[in-house]
């Protein structure tokens, strides 16, 4: 049991709870509450009793001015707290929270939810991490999606709506980041084409990962400056307050009618031409200004976009002085990684362009993201930032090849998924040396489903003439740099975002070939990369049970040694792949077995048919039996047959 009395204020509230981790969560929650009650939000007590009885998730929470913080992308703590908020205001409004499990829900936006809200969305995690993706995707009835997709996936929700006959709003918050991407101009003008009643959100604080880029920026930056409407308001505000007895009256007056006042100094040409109502700029972060416009645009029958400026980290100075780092964080006191890939990339190829003066890099609004800071900062002429537009970066980079240059494109693995059509027949098909630098592939922990990087490589290996090169080490990756660009074919390179501890020895890398990091005559168990290390402590593992198997390092993935698969016969094959095995490594590796006509694997290894949820990575691997004592259980269940 444990007894709360914050400050005296409250009855002392007796609540079990499991552990020290939920003791420090319920204490945060108790502080978050303390500070809603003290700008006005009323919270009976049995309220806040039925709140601290559902923290139960050990995430590691800080409490930090205004600001409440989880590791990297994590929704829990945002939505566990506005339904625990939302259920109690005076009229039993509820909150519509969409895309919170895809992208992040600015804390500062939950106000202006809060005006538009018809229902509530329950997202309280009560297992040692979070809830499952499937059960969280059950309970929330609103689609959510990644950067540039909110705004079609709200579209459809409000047509689904409309041929029901229902009458609840629909509402897509969508970054300016996002905006960069041209899903969001596809739907932006089916939206004002077919007039379909809409909110359109636009949270603009000029980042998205990495500092906005475009045209479209530059536009929401002239109107968020505009200097005769921020001039006018600043000149009639101070005056109003400066009058004796009426002051305060005709001010009210003003904050009435200044939205009409507003127009005459901001004009927006984009929204308006593609038929929708442009409404802002507003403050973000003046909560009453938001529902105020908030309650006037839920009668609207037509599309209307709010422009609403936010300044991203707001409330916490370190991420106000520097939020590209704090886009993802990671709990306080987290250990720090091995040695980065991405980093290793970036020096290496800006390195590189300094003798080459034909490499040049292309990025997806994540330069600094991808360890190609040092790139921009030394060749800025020789780097395309095209912000959240995979597609163009993509075939921009194509034609970069086609021109005579050594394009890179520096991408996360699990974006690359929205530039497949253009890898294969802009580049594969062309057979251009392109040069793909994937960070992030395998699990990505925390920040959950929509960026775990285990799609590429059973997506790559069907992409004709295109080289797939997964290393183990930094220094693997720079021999690999070394060799792609003496090609002249497209290379993909994936790699994790950080070297494991116990890394493989480094041998020189060559195309098409594999290597033994360790010796064995009972076995041999195939892998690469972020797996080398899993695959050698399984291998110590069942060197006590006197089975002792070879462990191959197969960092060529495409081409594939059908020299070392043939004379690794006689034993019994094992592959481990930390992707999804329908068309991955183990899939390529059989296939190319029955083409060689010896016996395939005895078993693959690897992710399963499913979406991996929210967690730690060694605790996702338990989970699915891909760590060490589980490898090591089941090729010694397997051998013992």
């Amino acid at each position: 049991m444990a007894t709360f009395c914050p400050g005296g204020r409250w009855e002392a509230l007796r609540i079990p709870l499991p552990g020290a981790h939920q003791l420090t969560n319920a204490l945060t929650v108790l502080g978050m509450v303390e500070e809603l009650r003290v700008q006005g939000w009323r919270i009976p007590e049995e309220a806040v009793r039925r709140g601290i009885e559902a923290v139960r998730w050990p995430a590691r929470l800080e409490w930090c001015g205004n600001v409440l913080i989880d590791g990297a992308h994590n929704p829990q703590g945002i939505a566990a707290l506005s339904r625990y908020v939302n259920d109690y205001l005076a009229d039993r409004r509820r909150v519509l929270l969409t895309g919170v499990m895809a992208d992040k829900l600015q804390p500062e936006l939950l106000g202006m939810l809060n005006a538009l809200a018809e229902r509530t969305v329950t997202v309280t995690p009560d297992n040692p991490r979070s809830m499952p993706a499937d059960e969280l995707a059950s309970r929330l009835n609103e689609a959510g999606g990644t950067a540039e997709a909110a705004a079609s996936l709200e579209e459809g929700l409000a047509r689904a709506r409309d041929m029901q006959g229902q009458t609840h709003r629909v509402v897509a918050v969508v970054g300016d980041g996002a905006m960069t991407g041209g899903m969001c101009y596809e739907a932006l003008n089916d939206v004002g084409n077919r007039r379909t009643p809409l909110v359109i959100v636009l949270n603009d604080n000029a980042m998205s990962i990495d500092k906005n880029v475009g045209a479209l920026s530059l536009h929401l930056t002239k109107l968020r400056t505009s200097r005769g409407w921020l001039n006018t308001k600043k000149v009639i505000t101070e005056a109003l307050e400066k009058i004796p007895v009426v002051g305060k009256g005709l001010y009210k007056v003003f904050r009435r009618v200044k939205n009409s006042i507003r127009n005459v100094f901001v004009k927006d040409s984009f929204f308006s031409s593609l038929g929708i109502r442009y409404l802002g700029p507003i403050d973000g972060h003046d909560i009453d200004e938001m529902q105020r416009v908030f309650r006037r645009v839920r009668d609207m029958k037509e599309p209307v976009a709010v422009h609403v400026v936010t300044k991203k980290g707001m409330g916490y100075a370190p991420a106000e002085e520097k939020p590209e780092l704090y886009h993802g964080v990671a709990p306080k006191g987290a250990a720090a990684a091995c040695a980065s890939f991405g980093t290793a990339a970036g020096e290496y190829v800006t390195k590189l362009a300094e003798d080459n003066k034909k490499i040049c890099v292309v990025t997806a609004a994540m330069t600094d993201s991808t360890g190609f800071k040092p790139f921009r900062l030394a060749y800025p002429e020789r780097l395309y930032d095209v912000g959240i537009a995979e597609e163009h970066a993509v075939t921009l980079a194509a034609g970069l090849a086609a021109g005579g240059m050594r394009p890179v494109v520096a991408i996360y693995e699990t974006f690359m998924q929205r530039g497949v059509d253009q890898l294969l027949m802009d580049v594969c098909l062309q057979k251009l040396p392109v040069l793909f630098l994937m960070d992030r592939a395998g699990l990505g922990a925390d920040d959950g489903p929509t960026h775990h990087g285990v799609f590429g490589l059973p997506m790559l290996q069907s992409m004709p003439g295109l080289n797939i090169w997964l290393p183990s080490t930094c220094e693997e990756l720079r021999q690999m740099i070394d060799a792609a660009f003496l090609l002249d074919e497209p290379v993909a390179i994936l790699y994790p975002r950080a070297e494991m501890a116990q890394a493989a020895p480094c041998k020189a890398f060559v195309p098409g070939k594999w290597q033994k990091v360790k010796e064995g005559k009972d076995g041999a168990l195939i892998t690469f990369s972020s797996m080398i290390e899993t695959a050698l402590q399984a291998a110590e593992i069942l060197s006590q049970k006197d089975v002792d198997i070879t462990v191959v390092n197969a960092s060529s993935v495409k081409p594939m040694d059908e020299a070392m698969l043939s004379a690794l016969q006689g034993m019994p094959l094992y592959t481990l792949e930390e992707s999804v095995l329908s068309g991955g490594f183990g899939s390529r590796v059989a296939q190319s077995c029955t083409n060689l006509g010896i016996n395939a694997p005895r078993m693959q290894m690897g992710i399963q048919d499913a979406f991996v949820p929210y967690g730690d990575r060694q605790e996702l691997l338990r989970r699915m039996g891909l760590d060490a004592e589980g490898i090591a259980k089941r090729i010694w269940e397997d051998l013992k047959k």
